[in-house]
Formats: C-alpha cells, sequence, structure tokens
C-alpha cells in the first residue's frame, strides 16, 4: 500500500496483518481521487489548504492521500489500538505530525470543538465496518458539532451489497451501479422505477428507517463507483 500521487507518492504505508482493518487498495483510492478532482463539483480545491477529515481512519491512507495532493490539515478518528500505532507511524513517515491530529475516540463522540481553531471539513472520508450502518450517525454528530464546512463532499465505503443509508432508496442505485456514474443527477421520483412489487418491510428495516429519519442531513448523492466487494458513494451537503 502507497500514496499514489503529490509531494510524498510513492512511501509506503504500513497496515495490520489479519482483519483489524480494510485499507483502501491503492487502485481504489486512484479511482476515488480521480473523481474528485475532475468532477465538476469537485476540483483541487477540495483539498488544497483545507481541512480534511477521516473517520475511521484505520492506517491512515486516505487522509494522508489527501495531505500529500495539497490538504492543510487532517483529523483522523480511530479506536483499534494495533491500527492507531500504523496511523502515527504513517504519519511520522511522511513528516507530517504538524498538520495531522489523532483522536483515539469514537468518531460519533468527537471533541466539542475543532483543534487549533482550523475550519471545518470540506471534505470527509467514511469508511466504517461494512452492515454497520454507523456512517449516517457520525455524519449527523460531526455535522452537529460544527466540524463541517458547508457543501461539503463526504465519500462513504459500504459493502457492494449493503443498502445506502440517507433514505435513497435501494432500487434507484442498486440496478445500475455497477455501470452509471450518477454525478450530478439527484434522485427524484421522476428518474426512479418503481420496483413490480413493495414486499413489507421486516422489523430490522422499520428500525433502520427510524434511525436514517433520526439522522436526516441535507445531502444529495453525486455519484457512485462499484469496485470488486467495495460501493464507493459520494454525497454533497446542500447548505
Amino acid at each position: 500500500m502507497r500514496i499514489i500521487a503529490g509531494t510524498h507518492k510513492g512511501r509506503l504505508l504500513s497496515a495490520p496483518t489479519g482483519k483489524t482493518t480494510r485499507p483502501t487498495a491503492d487502485r481504489v483510492r486512484q479511482s476515488l481521487f480521480d473523481t474528485l478532482l475532475h468532477a465538476p463539483w469537485g476540483g483541487r480545491a477540495l483539498f488544497e489548504n483545507c481541512h480534511v477529515l477521516d473517520a475511521f481512519a484505520g492506517t491512515g491512507a486516505l487522509g494522508l492521500e489527501a495531505l500529500s495532493r495539497g490538504a492543510k490539515a487532517i483529523s483522523f478518528f480511530e479506536t483499534n489500538h494495533l491500527a492507531l500505532s500504523h496511523l502515527r507511524g504513517n504519519i511520522r513517515a511522511c513528516r507530517a505530525e504538524e498538520h495531522c491530529f489523532v483522536f483515539a475516540q469514537d468518531v460519533t463522540k468527537p471533541p466539542q470543538k475543532l483543534p487549533q481553531n482550523i475550519p471545518p471539513a470540506t471534505l470527509i472520508f467514511l469508511d466504517p465496518p461494512y452492515y454497520s450502518r454507523l456512517a449516517p450517525h457520525a455524519l449527523h454528530v460531526l455535522f452537529r458539532h460544527g466540524w463541517i464546512a458547508p457543501h461539503a463532499i463526504a465519500v462513504l465505503e459500504t459493502a457492494h451489497d449493503e443498502i445506502l443509508p440517507f433514505g435513497v432508496p435501494p432500487d434507484s442505485v442498486c440496478p445500475t451501479r455497477i455501470t452509471r456514474d450518477t454525478s450530478k443527477k439527484r434522485f427524484s421520483q421522476e428518474n426512479l422505477k418503481p420496483p413490480p412489487t413493495k414486499p413489507k418491510k421486516t422489523e430490522k428495516q422499520v428500525k433502520q428507517t427510524k434511525q436514517e429519519k433520526l439522522f436526516s442531513l441535507p445531502l444529495s448523492l453525486l455519484t457512485t463507483r462499484h469496485h470488486g466487494a467495495a460501493f464507493l458513494s459520494l454525497w454533497q451537503f446542500e447548505a
């Protein structure tokens, strides 16, 4: 695993063995950052001299990639002790201690104030354990505590067969998500194909719906990408 581009291009990053973390593969990060740089709603301004937040950071590969591409400050949230050791080692290897803030705590319980008066994050990476449903909760709390800038971009990695959060109907994404770029398209009733039948929700699905309503946010789905077992969805805060 290495940094793809920028001032630290080629820097090798260490990661724990086993299933302690699930680092985003180099090819997936390459595709993701190409999308962030070249999409009409993206560009270098997402990174350069900005604050990036890497939730569920693991080895910190996503945050350090953004730092290499010009970000001014990175906030990392991670709770696993072994992952934290590798994260801090990777930061030292990049000689980036003055630009990085490591929070060894649950991202759903962030500090009330941002570190050293840095501005709210314009780019947020969320790579929680698959099927955990932690992303809506984390974004809600970060938004409520002022960690997220207006019009910020949030990148969420989920399992390829996991239902997306934030009230996006799964039937609007699943059939076409492997091949279609949904950039700049909003999911309205006009472009959704209703399922032929509407099965009754299970008790678990009802509970998930209630949780998503509790953590509702002013978000629009920008685009999606499918990479093997991983599914990336990119969202933007509307205000």
